[in-house]
């Protein structure tokens, strides 16, 4: 639409109210220039102006009236229009954390008697999906976005950034092949200009989740312009996500954990999605800083998720609490519904847990390598023992064998190389030493110098800290943890 002598004011406000969805994300620079055009001669068109900047604001980061002569403040004014004021009312409730009422403006805007534009409803409906992705409700994100995407092939700068919100969608659910296909998909829609900001960011943080997942290569992130975690809106939980990942699997503890507490310090945690993944990444952090009480603290006030429960099993683990282990990560199993990487993390740990104390399944052992060989994530074993890998290996036939050892083999620099051990006083750790050479307690106390008394009361505090039933399971454990020097 272009602004010329014969296009009057009134025709100018007509075209708006209709060309202005697409404009919106294909021509910003022009949506601004006719904005400006129609402040200048229609003065009573500037509630409809406002409406578009502070919807522009919204939805791409842009300020279309900046510095534009005769131009409202950018919040200032109620919209005209019923759908740019339900759009922005259910934005203003995504964002600050009320699902319920940002769903009932959705379903509001959807079911109006004058139906919206396909543009404006796929906004509504790509908004529904940043609800469910708020809310940790993937699958249903990935619905909403599928409708959203029907109704975006008017403007393909928002259609490309639905492929990426679908990418991060499919990413956080361990379906990588998948988000790598959106992502190409997105990638290859052509777009009239460089994608905006805010489309940048979605396929950035699609890029560091996949790239994090598969462990591609040492600087996971590198390259990646990834929004400061301080100004990012929508995405400061994904953001946070990624670069705390990223610092657990590169084996600094410390700097994920700083990285939960900071993102803590910028935002409020008021979504399920952004509480129960920054206390997964605080939890496995000081599960790794061995600092178990702090760790409860956390969990204490976490919602309850998968994700959290997640970190539930870890701290259970770090504590030799193999039972609570193990009746956590087989809740999350049975769960119906949990994504593939959340549930391939609760089977690693619940093969964990085994392995403290029983031989492992090996129909459970071959699923749990087909999460490196096939689905590419990585992450998840570069987060548990080198011993358990063995194990799990030592479980397969010899090509499945192989084909882990080949996904597995360069992420010894970044996992850690035993499991945390529990803390053992120099004489239990003596004596647990002693269980491997010699047969009898008055055997072990004549080599120590003590009374079988002093042995005999050793025991089942390193029993206790092994989590450990008896003595063949205790020196299993021990072997199993590095604890013995044969």
């Amino acid at each position: 639409m272009t602004v010329d002598a014969r296009t009057t004011s009134d025709d100018l406000a007509t075209r708006l109210r209709h060309d202005a969805w697409r404009l919106l994300f294909e021509d910003p620079a022009r949506l601004r220039t006719d904005l400006a055009a129609l402040i200048r001669s229609q003065p009573d068109a500037l509630p409809l102006a406002q409406g578009f900047r502070a919807l522009a604001i919204d939805v791409i980061g842009a300020d279309l009236l900046y510095d534009i002569p005769g131009a409202p403040p950018a919040r200032a004014g109620d919209e005209p229009s019923p759908g740019i004021r339900r759009l922005r009312g259910l934005i203003e409730h995504r964002r600050a954390g009320d699902a319920a009422a940002a769903l009932h403006h959705i379903d509001t805007a959807l079911s109006d008697p004058e139906p919206p534009l396909p543009l404006s409803r796929a906004i509504v409906e790509e908004q529904r999906a940043l609800v469910h992705l708020a809310s940790g409700e993937t699958t249903a994100a990935l619905s909403a976005l599928a409708a959203a995407g029907a109704h975006a092939t008017a403007a393909p700068t928002l259609a490309q950034r639905i492929q990426f919100e679908s990418a991060v969608a499919h990413a956080l659910r361990g379906n990588l092949r998948d988000a790598r296909h959106y992502l190409a998909v997105g990638e290859a829609i052509p777009v009239a200009a460089p994608a905006g900001a805010v489309t940048g960011e979605w396929r950035d943080v699609a890029r560091g989740l996949i790239a994090v997942e598969s462990v591609s290569h040492p600087q996971l992130t590198a390259g990646l312009h990834l929004p400061p975690i301080e100004s990012a809106t929508d995405l400061w939980p994904l953001v946070a996500l990624v670069r705390g990942r990223e610092a657990l699997v590169a084996r600094a503890p410390l700097r994920a954990l700083e990285t939960a507490e900071f993102a803590l310090d910028c935002h409020d945690a008021t979504t399920p999605f952004a509480a129960s993944a920054m206390t997964w990444l605080m939890v496995s952090a000081l599960v790794d800083l061995d600092d178990a009480p702090r760790a409860h603290a956390v969990v204490a006030t976490a919602p309850p998720t998968t994700l959290v429960d997640l970190a539930r099993a870890r701290l259970a683990l770090h504590e030799n609490a193999r039972a609570d282990a193990l009746r956590i990560t087989g809740a999350v199993l049975a769960r119906p519904g949990t994504a593939m990487a959340e549930r391939g993390e609760a089977l690693l740990l619940r093969l964990w847990a085994v392995a403290l104390g029983d031989e492992l399944d090996p129909r459970e052992c071959t699923i749990a390598a087909r999460l490196a060989t096939f689905s590419s994530l990585r992450r998840l074993f570069a987060l548990v023992p080198t011993w358990l890998i063995a194990q799990i290996a030592a479980a397969l036939d010899e090509p499945s064998r192989e084909r882990m050892s080949r996904a597995t083999v360069d992420l010894a620099p970044y996992r850690p190389m035993t499991a945390t051990p529990p803390v053992l006083t120099t004489r239990e750790s003596a004596v647990l030493q002693a269980l491997f050479t010699f047969d009898s307690i008055s055997q072990i106390a004549a080599a120590m110098f003590v009374t079988p008394s002093t042995v005999k009361s050793q025991l089942p505090s390193v029993y206790r800290k092994l989590g450990a039933r008896g003595r063949a399971e205790a020196m299993a454990i021990a072997t199993r943890l590095d604890l013995i020097d044969l």
